[in-house]
């Protein structure tokens, strides 16, 4: 079974003003979806919003996301997508428990970009944002990083990071 993703965003999508940009976007590809054969169909959507470039220790922009986070899983209500999303994974550990944990709910699967760290902060980063959630079984999130900012090979970070997050509730792998 072949899975389709369809990946969009922009920083103004995570704020009130953007919310109609976004809607527009997610009707957009439900319209695609309900005249397309089966095969051709979306199976999730990829909300790559990221409004906190350029916002340094200010982390007022999370609430507003998380906002368009649960108006994005309204519009997806009563359909076969599922919702994913993309979370600084350096940032959004400062986020509150209840706002972590509002981002989790809102969505099926967050994506932890964890770039620009060494592994074990990649990997220290991850349990930070995780510590104190609840992961529904339905609800998962996984661990991106690029090749590029470590000097071990590829297959060993991946390594490292499964064994060192494999047994934590909602880990679903890495991109």
């Amino acid at each position: 079974h072949q899975t389709r993703s369809g990946a969009a965003g922009r920083p103004s999508w995570g704020t009130p003003a953007g919310l109609a940009n976004m809607t527009t976007f997610i009707n957009t590809v439900k319209s695609y979806n309900a005249s397309a054969a089966s095969a051709e169909k979306f199976s999730a959507l990829h909300l790559d919003v990221e409004p906190w470039i350029g916002t340094g220790e200010d982390y007022s922009w999370i609430d507003p996301l998380n906002d368009a986070y649960e108006a994005a899983a309204g519009l997806l209500a009563g359909t076969d997508l599922k919702l994913a999303c993309d979370q600084s994974g350096v940032k959004i550990r400062n986020g509150s428990i209840a706002q972590r944990q509002r981002c989790v709910d809102a969505v099926d699967n967050v994506v932890l970009m964890q770039y620009e760290n060494t592994l074990a902060q990649a990997i220290s980063r991850t349990l930070e944002f995780t510590a104190g959630l609840t992961f529904d079984n339905d609800e998962s999130f996984q661990v991106a990083i690029r090749s590029i900012d470590f000097s071990a090979p590829s297959a060993e970070c991946f390594n490292a990071i499964d064994s060192s997050l494999m047994t934590t509730r909602g880990y679903n792998g890495f991109v």
